[in-house]
């Protein structure tokens, strides 16, 4: 079927799109967290705990009703980063498309946020994700390493990092 015959709203409810630049709309940190109004107060709250979103909200008088300016202004890239996160998190896609979910994140925060996927994604969940972390893997039952759009391997983790592969790992 193509895709637009589709009805925004049906594609909407299944997939969840993590663009490499989180855009952000003017309103409050709570209403760009829950755009799709898919979760309640205590799961948005629940979620800006785990990913480190109420370290920065604590810190504004207004906390989660602090102003978001249109195209995020006034947050920091890796603020905008988690806030997108968040937001795919909390509309509870069955098919996940992430492009460089935590380019702009510390370890630490990366860590949050692939704990917090691990708790969301369901087994009947496809996960695409296109990225340079290795810390990924632990999510990936597939992986495919390109360069220059070529395809050089398609291996399982533990295929492409045994030794005996015939491809180097460490060129990754």
């Amino acid at each position: 079927i193509d895709i637009w015959e589709l009805a925004p709203e049906e594609l909407t409810q299944h997939i969840g799109y993590f663009p490499q630049e989180v855009q952000l709309f003017k309103g409050t940190l709570r209403s760009n967290l829950n755009m799709a109004n898919s979760a309640n107060d205590e799961q948005v709250m629940e979620l800006a705990q785990k990913l480190g979103i109420s370290v920065f909200a604590d810190s504004h008088p207004k906390k989660m009703e602090m102003p978001i300016l249109e195209g995020g202004k006034g947050v920091s890239i890796g603020q905008k980063q988690l806030i997108g996160v968040g937001r795919i998190m909390l509309s509870g896609p069955s098919v996940w498309l992430l492009d460089e979910p935590t380019a702009s994140l510390d370890s630490e925060t990366e860590q949050k946020v692939l704990d917090a996927l691990l708790e969301r994604i369901k087994p009947a969940d496809i996960v695409i994700i296109s990225t340079h972390r290795k810390s990924f893997l632990k999510l990936a039952n597939r992986v495919l390493v390109m360069h220059d759009g070529k395809v050089l391997a398609d291996k399982s983790p533990s295929e492409l990092f045994s030794t005996d592969n015939g491809f180097k790992a460490t060129e990754l």
